[in-house]
């Protein structure tokens, strides 16, 4: 789990395009980012640094999960008719 504040949209695409080749992400909610990566393909470190790289001022935190966690979440369908649970079923199975 990934939490950045203070990217501009020129810096939240540099992140994405970071991420992108680690391993599946999910971004519903502001500030957010849930990255899930094959074992040491990527550390919190590395993540850190990237966003510090990316923006020396940004705040960011990132959390390493074990795989045996467990979650829940609630919202509403989107646009899509995608409800924001979905993509966290597939990686990581019903909660």
């Amino acid at each position: 789990m990934i939490g950045i504040d203070s990217l501009d949209a020129d810096q939240e695409k540099q992140f994405r395009d970071y991420i992108g080749p680690k391993g599946a992400w999910w971004h519903w909610i502001e500030n957010l980012w849930l990255l899930t990566t094959k074992k040491d393909n990527v550390s919190a470190k590395e993540i850190r640094d990237k966003v510090r790289a990316i923006n020396p001022t940004a705040r960011v935190v990132v959390f390493e999960f074990p795989e045996d966690i467990t979650w829940a979440a609630s919202s509403s369908t989107n646009a899509s008719g995608k409800k924001l649970a979905d993509w966290l079923n597939t990686p990581w199975g019903d909660p």
